[in-house]
């Protein structure tokens, strides 16, 4: 159940309605954990743990709180998740809105599309839509990627359209057609799908010389970038990468049955 939490976290701004309330119900006893945790984090975590299912949140806040003392000036995943966990006991359970946000402001790495998506949406739940959009567009002006770029101002747009602000989210709809065409949004499903099936060329490449290791990297960075997709909101060039995902591992398959080693004859 753990592990299949951490994946639909990772999933970030493609998180579904389901799927969130089932994060939230997971939270409600259980705090974030990952491999990232090394032997003393993770014995802090078990004990935070233990206030949290006791009702102690005050007590499982200041272990967390801990950790992140005793981590120092380190930035990696383990401090971004103990940020993350520390936001979710304030927000859920402390019912501490501005601790949370500055918590979920806190968060890098494979959790922070997550972390800014329950940043949003706690802006969102208080009528914050302006603060929510400042956001969007601080984002938006520091993305240098266009496919990053063009799902912000989605976001940006889909977030007055559900709060009814018509007049702004007719506005940010027409800059999205003025700032993107169609054939841009085709070129990038086509980037999406070729590098895919480029990937997959790569895997056979270094099997056949036998770097089998730096091939199962490989893959293991394609699923990483489906993550990063999803995570994104990058639903166009998602839709591509699935959709070239079956050719590639076809050529995958196919490189398999051609090496798989001949079966014994008969009386051998």
């Amino acid at each position: 159940m753990a592990r299949r939490i951490i994946h639909m976290i990772e999933q970030g701004a493609a998180v579904h309605p389901e799927q969130h309330l089932r994060i939230e119900r997971y939270l409600m006893n259980h705090l974030i954990k990952a491999p990232s945790l090394n032997t003393v984090e993770s014995a802090h975590y078990a004990v935070a743990e233990i206030h949290l299912r006791r009702g102690d949140h005050q007590k499982c806040l200041q272990r967390l709180q801990q950790v992140l003392r005793e981590a120092g000036e380190r930035q990696d995943n383990a401090v971004w998740l103990t940020h993350l966990n520390i936001a979710n006991i304030s927000r859920i359970h402390l019912g501490d809105v501005q601790q949370a946000i500055r918590e979920y402001a806190l968060v890098k790495g494979p959790l922070a599309g997550y972390a800014q998506g329950e940043l949003l949406r706690t802006f969102e739940e208080m009528g914050q839509v302006a603060e929510a959009v400042a956001i969007l567009q601080k984002r938006c002006e520091a993305a240098t990627d266009k496919g990053a770029k063009l799902s912000l101002l989605k976001q940006i747009a889909d977030l007055y359209a559900r709060n009814n602000d018509e007049e702004k989210a007719i506005a940010a709809y027409d800059r999205i057609a003025g700032e993107f065409t169609s054939a841009e949004v085709e070129k990038m499903k086509k980037a999406a799908a070729q590098y895919v099936l480029d990937q997959a060329d790569e895997v056979i490449r270094l099997r056949n010389a036998h770097r089998f290791e730096e091939a199962e990297r490989v893959m293991h960075q394609v699923r990483r970038r489906e993550t990063l997709l999803r995570s994104q909101g990058r639903t166009d060039e998602l839709q591509a990468f699935r959709e070239a995902m079956p050719q590639a591992m076809e050529k995958i398959e196919e490189w398999e049955r051609r090496h798989r080693p001949e079966p014994p004859a008969n009386g051998e």
